[in-house]
């Protein structure tokens, strides 16, 4: 017998064929913000800039529209809609423009909501609402109008973050030297190779020691991360030399009960962050493509 939970997560499953299907046949022309949600009546859309736009043209975004929506009774809602050139990016955009302590809710692919906003990633887009919300049918078909989305699946470092000591909302992405800047400014880019597209992902930890930082390289191949920033960090020609690192290697198609502990997060973090709270040097340990660099403040 099908249990609640299995009509639920089926009804979502439909839902999301459904968004796909009215999206493919959406006009690539097509403005991003519909002209109705529900009883919701758009306003003039306009060109919307994000704050740190240098960091979303790094994320990829291609176009961004906001517009207010009105109601007969008077409810106003504003909604801001950003498209990037992949689902990465919108990813990346959705964990940067997070509010600290928000609930985590069902739309999209993943939203939260707080107080009277709600952000919501989709495919290739973020969405902002701001004000009177509109049902949850009519957001759900809002997304469905939404032109050219590219619907991927999630990057795959996110699978190697590990929760245990993690920072509530302290996870960002790195997909270049905007964003490595604004995180880790005391890293230099050419140690990390964006070149090859290499992508991070930025976390803090509360371990015993105090506070961390962690970012967990994904690079294109095994060779590559050899060469790129655990060899770099160990040479005494470069900056990143002086600092208390440690850096761990795994690659994405290992068991996971082979991982390092602090990449699978599957054991405790307390060892390991009282370790690099005592390192002096970079250390390396090679065993392939993605790399996890711990740095302390």
């Amino acid at each position: 017998m099908a249990t609640s939970f299995d009509r639920q997560a089926c009804g979502r499953v439909g839902v999301k064929l459904a968004i796909l299907l009215i999206a493919a046949c959406t006009p690539s022309a097509a403005a991003l913000l519909h002209e109705a949600l529900g009883p919701f009546e758009r306003l003039e859309p306009r060109t919307y800039q994000p704050t740190d736009i240098d960091v979303f043209e790094e994320f990829g975004l291609d176009e961004a529209e906001e517009a207010e929506y009105r109601t007969a009774d008077g409810r106003s809602v504003m909604v801001r809609a950003l498209q990037f050139y992949a689902d990465t990016g919108a990813v990346a955009a959705y964990a940067w423009l997070r509010p600290p302590g928000a609930k985590e809710v069902q739309r999209g692919e993943r939203a939260v909501e707080m107080d009277n906003t709600i952000l919501i990633h989709f495919a290739n887009y973020v969405l902002w609402l701001e004000g009177d919300w509109p049902d949850e049918e009519d957001v759900e078909l809002a997304l469905a109008y939404l032109p050219r989305p590219k619907p991927t699946a999630d990057p795959p470092v996110l699978q190697y973050v590990p929760e245990e000591l993690l920072v509530a909302d302290s996870g960002r992405h790195i997909l270049g030297p905007v964003s490595l800047d604004r995180l880790a400014p005391e890293l230099p880019p050419s140690t990390v190779g964006f070149h090859f597209g290499t992508e991070g992902y930025f976390a803090r930890y509360a371990t015993p020691g105090g506070e961390m930082r962690m970012i967990i390289w994904d690079y294109p191949s095994n060779p590559i991360a050899r060469r790129s920033v655990p060899s770099r960090a160990a040479s005494p020609s470069t900056t990143v030399r002086s600092l208390p690192l440690s850096w761990i290697l795994h690659h994405r198609t290992t068991p996971s009960g082979c991982l390092p502990a602090c990449v699978t997060g599957r054991r405790s973090l307390r060892t390991w962050g009282r370790r690099i709270g005592t390192t002096t040097s970079a250390t390396s340990s090679w065993t392939p493509s993605f790399c996890a660099g711990c740095l302390q403040h």
